[in-house]
């Protein structure tokens, strides 16, 4: 099967979607631990706003990496594999928020009522 996925990636280039979700789960850890301290506290809107500035620089450097070790991703296909990146990245850090959340006790209503 291998020689199938050689032959395909020979033909119509490498699968970008696939690129850019491993590309993101490189990064994970990183862009939590970059965010983590800052967006307990926000809307997942605002979290997700948050995360896209933080991650934005770091993204784009791995997305670089990525374009130039590997002959078979064209310059032309990089913004694109740089957009699936990031909404990836978004996705991983909407996880882990909720994930957070979910461990994170929550506050007793007797005291947010006062």
């Amino acid at each position: 099967m291998e020689w199938v996925g050689m032959l395909r990636s020979w033909l119509v280039g490498p699968n970008l979607l696939a690129v850019a979700e491993e590309i993101a789960a490189q990064r994970r850890s990183d862009v939590w631990q970059r965010v983590q301290h800052r967006v307990g506290n926000m809307t997942l809107a605002e979290a997700r706003g948050y995360v896209r500035v933080k991650a934005t620089h770091m993204v784009a450097a791995a997305v670089q990496r990525r374009v130039q070790s590997d002959a078979a991703i064209g310059s032309d296909a990089a913004a694109h594999l740089k957009q699936l990146t990031m909404d990836a990245v978004l996705q991983q850090a909407v996880v882990d928020i909720m994930r957070a959340r979910q461990s994170t006790p929550a506050e007793p209503a007797y005291r947010r009522a006062a």
